[in-house]
């Protein structure tokens, strides 16, 4: 729980990163309708948060499987990387890489 509080909350320059990724992407909302052709295993840190509280997760290597997986597909999805998001995305990356090891 940690982690992820730290994930969701970290903040630099008065930008709150993680809550770019604290809802699930809604392709109408989002304005990325083709996201459900290009993302098959969607993620993002609520998901996370309710399967912490749920026990879901048998070892910290899955907790960090579904880390990596909202990082993937941010990255995979926003294939340019001066893209707002995807900045966003590599930056929290780095957070979660110092928050691993």
């Amino acid at each position: 729980m940690l982690v992820i509080s730290k994930i969701l909350n970290f903040s630099k320059v008065d930008v709150h990163y993680g809550v770019y990724f604290a809802q699930p992407v809604n392709p109408d909302l989002d304005n990325c309708a083709n996201y459900r052709k290009i993302i098959h295993h969607p993620m993002d840190i609520g998901t996370i948060l309710n399967r912490l509280y749920l026990d879901f997760y048998k070892n910290s290597d899955q907790f960090w499987r579904d880390v990596g997986l909202i990082i993937k597909n941010c990255r995979k999805y926003n294939k340019d990387p001066v893209c707002e998001i995807r900045q966003l995305c590599d930056t929290l990356r780095e957070c979660a890489i110092i928050l691993y090891e």
